[in-house]
C-alpha cells in the first residue's frame, strides 16, 4: 500500500522531479487538460479530477505516515486537484491565453500563500496537503474569472 499511495501522491512520480516539482505537475495537468479538450471528453477530466480528490486524502496520510517533513515536495496531488478547479471553472479554459492566466495565477497563490492560504497549509496531515492547493484554485478562479469578463 505504501508504494500505490507513492505513486498516487506523486501523480506517477512527477513529483519525485530534482527541482520545481509542484510547477512540472501543474504543467502536466495542464497538458492533460488540453488532451482532454482536445478529444472532448472534459467530463471525463472531471471525473479524474473529482477521484483523485477523494483518494487523496487518504493516500496522502498514508504516505505521510512515516515522514517528518509534513508537506514533502514530492506530493504534488494537490496541485492537479487544485489545478483542476479554476480548469474546470473558468468558462473559455479552452483558449491558450485563459489556460496561460490559469497556470500562472495559481502556481503565484500557490507559492506566495496569500491569506487564508497560508493558515490552511499549517492544518495537520492530508487536510493541510490539499486545502491550501484548493483554496489556491479557488483564488486563481476569481481572479482569472474578473480578468476574462472584465479586462479580455
Amino acid at each position: 500500500m505504501k508504494s500505490l499511495s507513492k505513486f498516487v501522491v506523486t501523480i506517477s512520480y512527477i513529483g519525485l522531479f530534482p527541482f520545481a516539482s509542484g510547477t512540472f505537475a501543474s504543467i502536466a495537468t495542464v497538458m492533460i487538460w488540453i488532451l482532454f479538450i482536445k478529444l472532448n471528453l472534459i467530463i471525463y477530466y472531471a471525473l479524474i479530477s473529482l477521484f483523485l480528490f477523494i483518494i487523496s486524502f487518504h493516500f496522502i496520510d498514508i504516505y505521510l505516515s512515516d515522514k517528518a517533513d509534513k508537506d514533502p515536495k514530492e506530493v504534488v496531488i494537490d496541485e492537479f486537484v487544485g489545478q483542476a478547479i479554476p480548469l474546470l471553472l473558468v468558462p473559455s479554459s479552452d483558449e491558450i491565453t485563459i489556460i496561460f492566466l490559469i497556470f500562472i495565477f495559481f502556481r503565484f497563490f500557490d507559492i506566495f500563500k496569500i491569506y487564508p492560504i497560508n493558515l490552511l497549509e499549517k492544518i495537520k496531515g492530508s487536510k493541510g496537503v490539499m486545502f491550501d492547493d484548493i483554496m489556491a484554485g479557488i483564488y486563481t478562479t476569481i481572479v482569472v474569472l474578473f480578468i476574462n469578463s472584465y479586462i479580455l
